[in-house]
């Protein structure tokens, strides 16, 4: 069964204008870090390439099939993206990312 959560500040304003298709950055359990009470995983811009100005979309993995999940995410002004779940609370999925 996917994990719902609430979605915050999954999207900044402007992108996707420049042309570039969605980048689709696939993760594992095992690629969150622990932090305290929950875990993350950090995608810096020089990764994805998309500018700034993002629109990300999280993705868990159920069997085969992504399923859309509202997690906390954060864009910061410099283009990094972190998503965050509380303890326990990972899975497999993806991001999909769409910017300048």
């Amino acid at each position: 069964m996917a994990n719902h959560y609430k979605r915050i500040n999954t999207a900044a304003t402007g992108g996707g204008s420049g042309g570039n298709p969605p980048y689709d950055y696939t993760f594992l359990i095992a690629t969150w870090i622990l932090d305290g009470d929950g875990y993350y995983i950090t995608l810096p811009k020089s990764s994805h390439n998309r500018g700034n100005h993002l629109s990300v979309t999280v993705y868990e993995n159920v069997v085969g099939v992504f399923e859309e999940v509202g997690i906390f995410v954060e864009v910061t002004s410099d283009g990094n993206i972190t998503i965050r779940v509380p303890v326990d609370n990972r899975f497999d999925g993806k991001m999909v990312i769409i910017g300048e």
